[in-house]
């Protein structure tokens, strides 16, 4: 399981979160695995607009690749993608969170996603 943290508030280190994401995908042993994105300090007032975190993330792409799906099932999560307000329990094998670390907010889905990644893949064997 990969669990990605990214900081939101700092607009200069976004690019290189991004490659370091896309690498990090990319890479030969993360095929098919699950992967989870969390997107911190969302308490800050000088935090990036979601919309621009998923553009220059490449979320919505990301998550198309990821999570193979029937074309209604893409168009819904595309809509989706991300919001914290959105079951986790989906068995996704990428999802995308907003948190706060100074707040703890957002953090019990995170878990939450863990919890349910970790009893999927031990039911796998």
């Amino acid at each position: 399981v990969l669990v990605y943290v990214v900081d939101i508030s700092d607009r200069f280190q976004i690019p290189s979160a991004s490659v370091g994401l896309l690498d990090v995908l990319n890479h030969p042993k993360m095929q098919g695995k699950p992967s989870i994105i969390v997107l911190n300090k969302i308490d800050l007032p000088y935090k990036m607009p979601r919309r621009e975190v998923d553009y220059f993330l490449r979320l919505t792409e990301i998550a198309e690749m990821r999570n193979p799906a029937d074309l209604k099932t893409r168009v819904d999560r595309t809509k989706h993608v991300g919001n914290s307000k959105r079951r986790s329990g989906e068995h996704e094998n990428f999802m995308v969170f907003e948190v706060s670390a100074a707040t703890g907010a957002g953090f019990d889905k995170v878990f939450e996603a863990v919890q349910m990644v970790l009893a999927r893949l031990a039911s796998k064997g």
